[in-house]
């Protein structure tokens, strides 16, 4: 079963009738025009959380018009993750308005997901040089081979952000899609080292608690039986 996340409170929900209709409309409102894409036509997406704390609609619209590609979000104006205060204020900033204007500029998206990457390394791994590219290289021993390409290609899509006054031109035009999964690649990173650092940490911090306890009350029992 398909699942989406609430994009208000973060909770996934499985997708059924009750959290999810869907509505396809053309210029004319004709069904037998659908497909055509020489013909306007969306298709409005409703998602309603089923957590009773939220219970908040998310809206996207998906189509074509004037031969052009539909795929944004309405309600809420942009779609971001809510993240806790592990992850650094400013590496949020950047990641919240990479999300902010994925759909305005691509390309202005990517440039920030590329600095977001860059306060990433700096803050998370320590390793600050003189440029994205050699930061990069200096984590090539220590993330694998699949994670570091996919770097190195972040790095050149977006290649103005933390340092614009490099090369202005160097900026690359890219598709909405591709903002996308550069905002992506910026989630997986956050959840696998900001989120998972905090999991294990709390995970080590209560074995040590519970180890603690135990060895509390093994002391306590000798005390009585001595």
């Amino acid at each position: 079963m398909s699942s989406f996340k609430c994009p208000f409170c973060n909770q996934l929900m499985s997708i059924d009738r009750s959290t999810k209709k869907s509505y396809s409309i053309t210029f004319d409102d004709a069904y037998s025009n659908l497909g055509n894409k020489s013909i306007p036509q969306v298709k409005l997406t409703f998602y309603k959380c089923p957590n009773e704390e939220c219970e908040r609609h998310t809206l996207y619209v998906r189509g074509t018009a004037d031969m052009q590609e539909l795929d944004c979000c309405i309600l809420p104006r942009f779609v971001y993750s809510n993240y806790p205060e592990c992850v650094p204020e400013f590496i949020q900033q950047d990641y919240r308005e990479a999300c902010a204007i994925k759909d305005l500029s691509p390309k202005a998206s990517a440039t920030m997901a590329r600095r977001c990457l860059q306060g990433m390394i700096r803050d998370f791994h320590g390793v600050k040089r003189n440029t994205l590219h050699q930061e990069i290289e200096a984590l090539k021993n220590k993330i694998e081979g699949g994670l570091y390409d996919a770097l190195m290609a972040m790095k050149s899509i977006g290649n103005v952000g933390a340092h614009p006054d490099v090369d202005v031109n160097l900026i690359v035009d890219i598709e909405q899609g591709e903002a996308s999964k550069l905002i992506e690649l910026i989630e997986l990173l956050i959840d696998e080292w900001y989120i998972a650092r905090e999991k294990r940490n709390a995970l080590l911090l209560r074995l040590n608690e519970i180890s603690d306890e135990k060895s509390n009350i093994v002391q306590t029992i000798s005390k009585e039986n001595s």
